[in-house]
């Protein structure tokens, strides 16, 4: 549960920036204003913008390796198997 909700929060926040670079900037490198590398659907941005799109993404992650460790968990150490059963003794 604490992986999905950190991943739609992640996932929202990378589409509002992403968004955000797209409807903020003119189609096309600006270099006098320091926007020369593409953010996506012709716009471009700064470095650090780039970079913070990028980071988003690979936040995101984080929840998936979360879950995929807690159902390891669930079928290694407690037995389960993949319909939600345990191991009867």
């Amino acid at each position: 549960m604490i992986g999905m909700t950190t991943f739609i929060c992640l996932f929202s926040a990378g589409q509002i920036l992403f968004f955000y670079y797209i409807w903020d900037r003119p189609i096309g490198p600006q270099p006098d204003l320091g926007w020369t590398v593409p953010l996506g659907w012709g716009r471009y941005g700064s470095l650090r913008e780039a970079a913070n799109l990028s980071s988003l993404m690979l936040w995101a992650l984080i929840p998936f390796a979360t879950m995929f460790i807690g159902n390891a968990i669930r079928v290694y150490k407690l037995g389960e198997n993949g319909f939600g059963k345990t191991k009867q003794f």
